[in-house]
């Protein structure tokens, strides 16, 4: 079974696993992205070229700008999935240059639940979190409401035991 909307997360459920697949960026974004920053190298360096004031403080200024930015770009420009099964969790990140999955035992994971996150951007202002062996764990995907309450229904109903035994006030 498959339910998806127009531009939220993806939940597919078979008989051995539940997965979530979670929306990259937009491609319109992607393809901005890559294009301005050569314009705005092309343009600081004809700047100082125009100028006559190109010195080796500049290009390296620059250069370190080009290299966090295309790294920050490549690195953070990725698609997460949930994929739940009977024994574990998995959190998978794809990205152009990374692929990374971090598996998690289901019998140390606890207290799965929804948190308000007032520094997001509106309307996606809620985060996934669960807890394993005292420390919690985020996944980096903002949600609007309704996402995340259809994400974390789908899990309570196929996995009852990750939800919270007394949920505190600040908790959904």
């Amino acid at each position: 079974m498959s339910v998806m909307s127009a531009a939220g997360p993806r939940i597919d459920s078979t008989a051995e696993e539940l997965r979530i697949k979670f929306p990259g960026l937009p491609r319109w974004r992607t393809v901005v992205s890559l294009v301005l920053m050569p314009l705005f190298l092309a343009g600081w360096w004809m700047l100082e070229w125009k100028l006559g004031t190109s010195s080796a403080r500049g290009g390296v200024i620059v250069g370190c700008f080009a290299v966090f930015y295309v790294s920050a770009f490549l690195f953070k420009n990725g698609r997460y999935s949930l994929i739940f099964s009977e024994k574990c969790l998995a959190i998978r990140q794809q990205s152009p240059v990374l692929r990374r999955t971090k598996w998690y035992s289901l019998t140390e994971i606890r207290n799965l639940h929804l948190r308000y996150d007032p520094t997001g951007k509106k309307p996606k202002q809620w985060e996934l979190l669960f807890e394993k062996k005292g420390d919690t764990y985020t996944l980096p995907v903002p949600l609007t409401l309704l996402e995340a309450q259809r994400i974390r229904d789908a899990i309570y109903s196929r996995f009852p035991q990750l939800a919270p035994e007394r949920p505190f006030f600040w908790q959904i």
